[in-house]
């Protein structure tokens, strides 16, 4: 009998040993994201307990808002992110300047870089990366599949609306409109619209004049997650300018704002987006 407790009580300290030695390895685990997308994925695949700091791209979940920021994705400090004693770096491929991130790969931390992701397939292969270096390839392959279903459920549309997508409120004076090769041509094209801006690539500004000769539908506004907005007052300055008065968005009052992460990160909610905008499309074609 005597054998038999003491043979009991040392299973049992051995379970309790184990137990405390993963919840230990668990709470070692410091990571720092830098990219939104990057983010999103981590959190995504249930480690944002273990993310100790985050760079200002990075809006969401709002968990990650609440936590020390490193920088800007484009201008991080090297500094500034292992300041933070990470035991893993994650970022998307925007991460810069390059001597920053030469400096953080010298220093020996484990830093992951993937491609910035510019559309479901790049995010399919970001996921799968991450599920594996992060030891969550099970939650990779369920979040995988619940973005693939989300993206079928798109609909078809027979008649493509002409769509125009400006980076912040087009301003009397400024109209920086994406153009060819965007993320917000991608997303268009994805929620089954058109883009009809192929005069430039990236983002340029564009005259009061080529808008109203583009003739859109709809007119999409990307505003910054995060920041304080007038949506109100930015919506009616486009909506009672006298000069689109003949733009078929605004005549229609197809003037819409985006939050811009959520719609260019191209990160986890991609799916949540994209059917957003394709029934904003389907709505405007059946009018």
């Amino acid at each position: 009998m005597k054998a038999s407790k003491f043979k009991k009580i040392s299973c049992q300290l051995i379970a309790l040993t184990l137990t405390a030695a993963a919840l230990s390895a668990e709470s070692t685990a410091r990571i720092v994201t830098v990219g939104g997308a990057a983010t999103e994925i981590v959190f995504a695949l249930n480690r944002g307990n273990d993310v100790v700091g985050v760079d200002l791209s990075s809006t969401y979940p709002q968990a990650a808002t609440k936590l020390p920021q490193v920088g800007y994705v484009r201008s991080i400090s090297a500094e500034g992110v292992l300041a933070l004693e990470p035991t893993h770096i994650v970022g998307t491929s925007d991460i810069g300047p390059a001597n920053a991130l030469n400096q953080i790969k010298a220093s020996g931390v484990p830093t992951s870089v993937i491609p910035s992701p510019g559309s479901p397939e790049d995010l399919y292969q970001a996921i799968q990366v991450l599920g594996e270096e992060l030891e969550q390839t099970e939650a990779a392959t369920q979040l995988k599949s619940k973005i693939e279903s989300q993206l079928a459920s798109i609909q078809k549309l027979e008649t493509k609306p002409k769509v125009v997508f400006f980076m912040s409120s087009p301003g009397l004076g400024h109209l920086n409109a994406a153009g060819r090769g965007t993320k917000a041509t991608a997303m268009i094209e994805l929620a089954g619209g058109e883009n009809v801006i192929r005069s430039h690539p990236g983002y340029k500004s564009i005259s009061h004049e080529a808008l109203v000769a583009l003739q859109p539908d709809i007119i999409l506004i990307g505003l910054a997650e995060g920041m304080p907005h007038n949506e109100t007052r930015i919506l009616d300055g486009v909506l009672h300018n006298a000069a689109w008065q003949n733009v078929p968005a605004v005549r229609e009052k197809q003037v819409h704002t985006v939050p811009l992460g959520r719609t260019l990160s191209f990160g986890v909610r991609v799916g949540e987006a994209a059917l957003e905008l394709n029934q904003l499309f389907a709505e405007t074609v059946s009018n």
